[in-house]
């Protein structure tokens, strides 16, 4: 039977499994701050084209108004 496993085969299966769950929940968890500051980011994007865009629509009304 040459598939037996020693005690620290058994230790190193064990860490490698952790490391793995580690590294994947790490990977998760930096993939959703990086998701949470796109989203943060391209809300605070479109509050900014939306206030720019009303100051352009004012300006306009105005020049409307203003012109004869």
């Amino acid at each position: 039977n040459n598939n037996k496993r020693t005690f620290s085969d058994t230790v190193t299966h064990g860490q490698t499994i952790d490391r793995a769950m580690r590294t994947s929940y790490l990977n998760q968890k930096n993939g959703r701050l990086a998701l949470g500051a796109l989203g943060a980011l391209s809300n605070w994007a479109n509050r900014k084209l939306n206030l720019y865009s009303v100051l352009l629509r004012r300006l306009d009304d105005a020049k409307v108004r203003r012109s004869p």
